[in-house]
């Protein structure tokens, strides 16, 4: 019988046997798989019968790995059903589908160099009249990985002497005595690769790639790989401590800890480029491939020969997040990252490293001397959409603010630069993310030619707060018109000199141009607001205008109480008849708080509002309610109870 090792050896005929001197050692036997009774291919003569099977297996034979789910494994049995011995001799496929290479050959072995002559006998197989070889001599729970599209075949040999100087059995190849090729796509096996394994060469080798040299949490990396078959959608995936000759030979199936992190397509060239973001959860320190493939067809054409390890950056800063709304601050040398996380958010902790490499800009020219690239991560779950702010020394970066792009996931395996600004002005800029990955300031690129012969005319701005409900209460509309002459192609408004909205425009130049804004939620005070209207020839600036906030909280509440007998029993009631309306409503005895709650907000309706007061002594009482929304609070004139009896 084989020993384990010796199995090894003929699972991928030359590949496996390349693996026996060193294939990874099993911490435990397998499970055994399960295999479908009836053949997936079967030829039977008067002479022999070859049953091929198939079957599915939750552990990898050939170093215990576990896979991910159960996955396809073969098996081969031959019946010598004549009168005589028969000899039979192995082949399978490498570089070329269907092309059998015969392994009895010392041919074959040659192209590995020298040494390997002797291995042709391995691969010839004498069985008794009668008898049954089966699972390569071995027990019922040998399985091969059902290494897709790859074909194996049996044929009758015969031995003859050896021709001096050799001194290993020699074979003549008779008839093909059946062959059967697995499913799924082929990967190429190259024998004779200097580049390879055991001069193996499997599929493509990857090539992973990140900023500075450095895989870290939350970084984007960059793989490649040449030779691969143009259009084929390919999923990534790190597998620990797993190259890909020892992946193919032994599991060609992803194992239970694979991790997903993208996918991509090959260009037509027939070069896979892919990026994807290093995962914040992985340990640290632990060396991984990457492989890339099909795993629902099983189909493996790429993966590394050189481990990596994920590893802390050497520029980083990290903040605890607790859950809820919270800040996460984190310093550096001449900038800062804050990371506001809103309400619903899970505790974790927040990240930054900041790098002088990156993917490369698209649309905008890095802002800072020499560029920096920061690159976030969290172990927090947002609540919702995180505001990113980076706070800059304008000693370093002087002159209009730059912008604030985030490097998000576009499509699936595919990133792409976005502008995600929401305020800028000297010294700091915010935008609004739902992901993380790097970050960068940068100013956008001279728009193309869009048939301007001018800078925009001059717009005006207008509001109409009030207008809908007579109150100036926080949410209103800023409007720019451009009545007549040459158009803009984007407006961009600007509240107090910070960056609040923008807004594409049609030209159709001379005719008119409408931009309306939104803004809500603003408190009592004056807010000052201009536009910038911008095309191919220039930036024009509309005259300022200034919007005064009055009534943003809530309307006066009015109390009263039905303590028309004088006893200490009775009901405070707070009436706000018209205006703003509150979200909710605190009552107080003197300093004390009685009663709390919340209120439905339909401004400008009448509110209400009331308490239940019991068992109150002779004496005086003093009363106040206090109704508070968003931009504020507004507290009642004082009522005074008496009680007499």
């Amino acid at each position: 019988m084989h020993t384990r090792t010796t199995i090894a050896a003929t699972a991928l005929a030359a590949l496996l046997l390349v693996t026996a001197a060193v294939a990874p050692a099993t911490a435990a036997e397998p499970a055994p798989p399960v295999w479908d009774p009836t053949p997936a291919s079967s030829t039977e003569t008067p002479d022999y019968r070859v049953d091929f099977f198939l079957g599915t297996s939750t552990t990898a034979y050939l170093g215990g790995r576990e896979y991910a789910a159960p996955s396809p494994v073969f098996k081969v049995e031959v019946e010598n059903t004549s009168a005589v011995p028969m000899q039979i001799g192995l082949a399978m496929d490498l570089d070329v589908a269907g092309d059998l290479v015969p392994f009895w050959q010392p041919s074959t072995w040659q192209m590995l160099g020298d040494g390997f002559d002797g291995l042709t006998t391995s691969f010839v197989v004498t069985i008794a009249p009668g008898a049954t070889w089966k699972n390569f001599d071995s027990g019922d729970d040998f399985s091969l990985p059902a290494w897709s599209g790859r074909t194996l075949g049996v044929y009758a040999v015969t031995e003859v002497a050896p021709v001096p100087p050799a001194t290993e059995p020699a074979y003549t190849t008779g008839a093909l005595l059946s062959s059967y090729t697995l499913p799924g796509r082929f990967v190429p096996v190259r024998f004779g690769d200097p580049a390879g394994y055991f001069n193996v060469g499997i599929g493509s080798a990857t090539s992973v790639s990140a900023p500075d040299g450095e895989l870290f949490p939350g970084v984007v990396a960059t793989v490649t790989a040449p030779d691969l078959t143009a259009g084929d959608e390919l999923q990534m995936y790190f597998v620990p401590d797993l190259d890909y000759f020892w992946f193919y030979v032994s599991m060609a199936a992803l194992p239970v800890d694979a991790v997903p992190v993208g996918t991509g397509t090959v260009g037509p060239d027939g070069t896979f480029s892919g990026t994807f973001v290093v995962p914040s959860d992985l340990p640290l320190g632990e060396r991984y491939q990457l492989l890339l493939g099909d795993p629902a067809d099983e189909y493996w054409p790429a993966g590394g020969y050189e481990y990596f390890a994920i590893t802390e950056p050497s520029a980083s800063a990290s903040a605890s997040t607790p859950a809820g709304p919270s800040t996460a601050t984190l310093p550096f040398a001449a900038t800062q990252v804050t990371l506001d996380f809103p309400a619903g958010t899970t505790a974790g902790t927040t990240t930054a490293a900041v790098s002088t490499t990156g993917p490369a800009p698209s649309g905008f020219t890095l802002a800072s001397d020499p560029p920096l690239y920061y690159h976030l991560d969290s172990t927090a779950t947002p609540g919702g959409p995180v505001t990113v702010c980076i706070t800059y020394d304008t000693a370093n970066l002087p002159g209009t603010p730059p912008y604030l792009y985030h490097h998000e996931l576009a499509v699936p395996g595919g990133y792409t630069w976005t502008n995600i600004t929401t305020s800028r002005e000297p010294g700091k800029v915010c935008g609004v993310t739902t992901s993380f990955s790097p970050f960068a300031l940068g100013v956008p690129d001279a728009p193309p030619d869009d048939g301007s012969l001018t800078v925009p005319a001059l717009g005006v701005l207008s509001t109409d707060n009030g207008w809908d409900t007579g109150l100036k209460d926080g949410d209103y509309n800023v409007v720019m018109n451009l009545w007549s002459g040459e158009n803009a192609r984007i407006v961009r408004l600007l509240e107090n000199g910070v960056l609040i909205g923008e807004q594409e425009l049609t030209r159709n130049s001379p005719n008119a141009q409408k931009a309306t804004f939104a803004v809500t939620g603003k408190a009592n005070g004056t807010y000052t607001y201009v536009a910038e209207l911008e095309n191919s020839r220039g930036v024009t600036t509309t005259k300022p205008l200034a919007v005064k906030v009055t009534d943003a909280s809530p309307g006066l509440p009015v109390l009263s109480d039905d303590n028309s007998d004088k006893n200490g029993s009775y009901v405070l009631t707070a009436n706000m008849w018209w205006g703003t309306n509150g979200t909710s409503y605190t009552f107080r005895e003197g300093t004390t708080v009685i009663g709390t709650g919340s209120l439905s907000a339909a401004t400008p309706n009448a509110q209400k509002a009331t308490v239940s007061v019991s068992g109150k002594p002779k004496g005086t009482y003093v009363y106040t309610v206090q109704f508070t929304n968003a931009a504020g609070s507004t507290t009642s004139k004082q009522l005074t109870v008496k009680v007499t009896r």
